[in-house]
């Protein structure tokens, strides 16, 4: 069985600034690639889903985090430490 590889990442946005659409591509692609990669996803853009808004069907238990505290305690802030660095 081969070895999984992870490679470094890089952002693209297939969106504009004031509405990102990021996606990551390898770090290892030439940049003709990259060109190709990010007209392609360009593209077809309108296929992803950004955000739970546009997935209508989606279960809201899919998105929601719970923290499975137990009810016999209570949740507490860290207290801001304030270092001496003289």
């Amino acid at each position: 069985m081969g070895q999984a590889t992870v490679d470094e990442l890089k952002e693209l946005n297939l969106g504009f600034v004031e509405e990102p659409r990021p996606v990551y591509v390898s770090v290892m692609l030439t940049p003709k690639e990259e060109e190709e990669y990010f007209k392609l996803l360009s593209e077809y853009k309108d296929v992803f889903a950004w955000s739970y808004k546009e997935m209508p069907g989606l279960d809201p238990r899919v998105e929601t985090h719970h923290m499975s505290i137990k009810k016999v305690f209570h949740p507490r802030s860290n207290l801001n430490c304030v270092f001496d660095l003289s």
